[in-house]
């Protein structure tokens, strides 16, 4: 192809493009059949003409083009997983694997295309080319109810896509969702989302997606056993939640996502406000809690109640189709876990609810906040932990940040010194303990402070952890100095306090120097509000000594309470955390401010 040809063809392509994001789809078509009626030339252009068919539709024609590229340049990762992908969707799998060992061959070092190879081959759907509407294969009116049961954002939807370097993400096209697109996606060549929440506010269906953390999976990946207990931690969770959606009179859709979790659909009709689910979504969290295993995460859809004039919301992948990294099929499954055999007659009878069901099982869920504090607070403790305290959770990040601890700390070495090394989990005797709680004791969070110490440096007289704030006289600085005499280098205190002159000396004086508002503020702090959660968040993270079960934990809340915020941002003393969408799923990014380190050590 001369220069001049493949400038030619580069700006057909580029008017392709446009035509398809217009909804000229058939033209598209007819125009792609004509242009490789003679066979294509390599390249990039062939590439793109590839990946262009693969999106209309043409399958076999995306394969003659991939084919091409591979002829001149075998190893070319890009078209190598086209073509793999569209050959193991129609069980196509020894023809996919003389394509990966050829590629092998002229490339042997490479691990990606070693990865391919390796992969597990998707199953063809048995009789893929029946148009009847049978077990395995969906009838053009299945694709239209498909389509109403699962709408989305009308003008727009997301193909998933999956590079070895960068992970799974998601791209918007511009163009509505047609019949042609959707059986695309049951056949394997492409895989799509939809954004939830429609042009009007409201949406179809309501959505949880329950997830194992990709770390786990890491960890685990050559234990086949403890994979094993992970996934079915992961169905028992997911069960707990289906069955008391199907109590509050709600029909309930499970199924695997085809990577590393679950999905439950509820589906609606006519399409409700974003808010009402939204409301909804809220109520339940509050009532079922937090997993109980913190390797699993949940998240409900919507995840907004509204989208900006410029946005676009939260995507979810459609059911069904093939997942880009896994090369797994998603699939309908029964409440023990096993797959329908018949999905297509399911989906058929599936019952669809309306604004007032919903509304009425919203009414059967607890209201408000206060609780929601409580049930969201992580792995439920056992009743001797520290978080059975009336704060609730408490971790590492919380006795860093919290700014009563902060002060005393900063004014009183001797404090600061047991904190460092009880959050460091170093032995503590018992006297340091007796400092410890009949200072800290004397707060709320103190209390939870303490406890918390206590299971990371327990001494050996195993005291019981304190219930409630201790009344009466804390411990005078000469009495502290006392018990910790030999037990620690001198502790640098300033004992002076002329703002106190009616006061025995004791650490918690320093707190009279903090503005009596603020003081009292911070005797209310909730450990599982949104900000107090932003900055132990900050600090777990940049601690490299933080328990990362205390991390996840502290993560998982947070990611459920920014949900919530309408700007998903909150600002801290200690930097700014943010909710953002990253592969199609919510994770936090953060901006910190300048400050000292905290150190435990």
């Amino acid at each position: 192809m001369s220069k001049s040809e493949d400038r030619a063809l580069r700006a057909r392509l580029k008017r392709w493009r446009s035509e398809l994001a217009k909804g000229a789809w058939e033209a598209v078509r007819a125009d792609l059949a004509l242009e490789l009626a003679k066979p294509p030339l390599g390249g990039d252009t062939a590439l793109g003409l590839g990946e262009l068919c693969e999106e209309v539709g043409l399958p076999a024609l995306a394969a003659r083009c991939y084919e091409t590229v591979l002829s001149r340049e075998p190893a070319r990762l890009d078209a190598l997983r086209g073509l793999v992908d569209l050959l193991r969707a129609r069980g196509r799998e020894t023809e996919a694997t003389s394509a990966l060992e050829a590629a092998l061959r002229v490339a042997p070092e490479s691990r990606e295309i070693a990865a391919l190879l390796a992969r597990a081959p998707v199953e063809a759907p048995a009789d893929a080319a029946e148009e009847d509407g049978t077990a395995s294969s969906p009838s053009d009116a299945d694709l239209l109810r498909f389509l109403e049961l699962f709408a989305g954002r009308e003008d727009v939807h997301a193909r998933q896509w999956y590079d070895p370097d960068r992970g799974t993400g998601y791209s918007p096209v511009r163009q509505p969702l047609t019949p042609q697109l959707v059986k695309n996606h049951f056949l394997g060549n492409v895989s799509l989302g939809v954004y939830v929440l429609r042009r009007d506010g409201r949406c179809s269906f309501l959505a949880l997606d329950f997830d194992i953390e990709e770390r786990a999976l890491r960890e685990h990946a050559a234990d086949a056993e403890a994979l094993r207990r992970l996934r079915a931690a992961l169905h028992s969770e997911c069960e707990r939640w289906r069955g008391r959606l199907v109590e509050l009179g709600l029909p309930v859709l499970l199924e695997d996502s085809g990577f590393k979790g679950r999905h439950l659909w509820v589906l609606l009709a006519p399409p409700v406000e974003a808010g009402s689910l939204r409301s909804f979504g809220l109520a339940l969290q509050r009532e079922l809690g937090a997993p109980g295993d913190p390797r699993i995460q949940v998240e409900i859809f919507p995840k907004q109640a509204r989208v900006r004039a410029e946005g676009l919301g939260n995507l979810i992948k459609l059911p069904l189709g093939i997942h880009r990294r896994t090369g797994r099929r998603s699939q309908l499954l029964n409440a023990d876990g096993t797959p329908v055999e018949r999905p297509w007659e399911l989906l058929r009878e599936q019952v669809r609810v309306s604004e007032a069901v919903i509304l009425a099982a919203l009414d059967r869920l607890p209201d408000g906040v206060a609780g929601g504090a409580k049930v969201l607070a992580g792995p439920r403790p056992s009743a001797a932990s520290p978080e059975s305290s009336s704060l609730g959770l408490w971790t590492r990040g919380h006795t860093l940040a919290d700014p009563l601890i902060r002060c005393l700390r900063e004014r009183c070495g001797a404090l600061d010194a047991l904190v460092r090394r009880g959050l460091a989990g170093v032995a503590l005797q018992h006297a340091e303990h007796l400092v410890l709680r009949h200072t800290l004791g004397h707060l709320p969070q103190g209390v939870a402070a303490c406890n918390h110490i206590a299971r990371l440096a327990p001494h050996e007289f195993g005291a019981a952890p304190l219930g409630n704030v201790l009344r009466g006289s804390p411990m005078s600085c000469a009495r502290l100095r006392q018990r910790l005499a030999g037990s620690q280098p001198e502790p640098s205190c300033d004992c002076s306090f002329p703002f106190a002159a009616d006061c025995y000396p004791h650490p918690l004086l320093w707190l009279r120097r903090i503005d009596p508002e603020q003081r009292e503020a911070a005797l209310r702090r909730d450990p599982a509000s949104v900000e107090v959660l932003a900055e132990a968040w900050l600090h777990l993270v940049e601690d490299a000594a933080a328990l990362p079960t205390e991390r996840r934990q502290v993560e998982t809340l947070l990611l459920r309470r920014l949900e919530g915020v309408p700007e998903r941002e909150i600002a801290t003393p200690f930097g700014l955390v943010r909710l953002v969408d990253r592969d199609g799923t919510s994770a936090l990014e953060r901006s910190v401010v300048e400050r000292r380190r905290d150190s435990a050590s």
